[in-house]
C-alpha cells in the first residue's frame, strides 16, 4: 500500500503475515524536501475488527533524519480471530493520519 502526505510518500507492506507470530510491516518513506524526523514507534497504532489497538514493539531500521528511510515496523500477536487490520501513522499531520488496511480474511 502507497500514500503520502506533503511531498513525503510511505510505502507499507506486511511481511510474513501469520497470526501466530508479531505482525510486522515493511515500510519504505521518501522525501526530497525536508527531512524525516519522526520516529515511527511513536506515531503508529495498529487496530483490529474488534476495536483492540496495538502500539509498535519496535523498529528495525535507520534512526531519524534524511530523505529516505527503510526498516520493519514490528506490533505485537494479534488475537487469531481478527478480520481486519488498520495501521495508522500521524507523520505530518496529527489530525488526518496516512491510513493502510488489509481484510485478513
Amino acid at each position: 500500500r502507497v500514500d503520502s502526505q506533503n511531498d513525503v510518500s510511505f510505502e507499507v507492506t506486511p511481511v510474513e503475515f501469520d497470526l501466530a507470530n508479531p505482525v510486522q510491516f515493511e515500510i519504505k518513506i521518501d522525501t526530497h524536501s525536508g527531512s524525516l524526523d519522526f520516529d515511527l514507534t511513536k506515531i503508529s497504532i495498529l487496530e483490529d475488527n474488534e476495536g483492540s489497538e496495538y502500539a509498535p514493539l519496535g523498529w528495525q531500521g535507520p534512526s531519524p533524519g534524511g530523505h529516505h528511510i527503510s526498516g520493519v515496523l514490528i506490533f505485537p500477536k494479534l488475537n487469531s480471530e481478527v478480520k481486519y487490520i488498520k495501521l495508522s501513522i500521524r507523520a505530518i499531520n496529527q489530525n488526518s493520519p496516512l491510513i493502510f488496511e488489509w481484510d485478513l480474511k
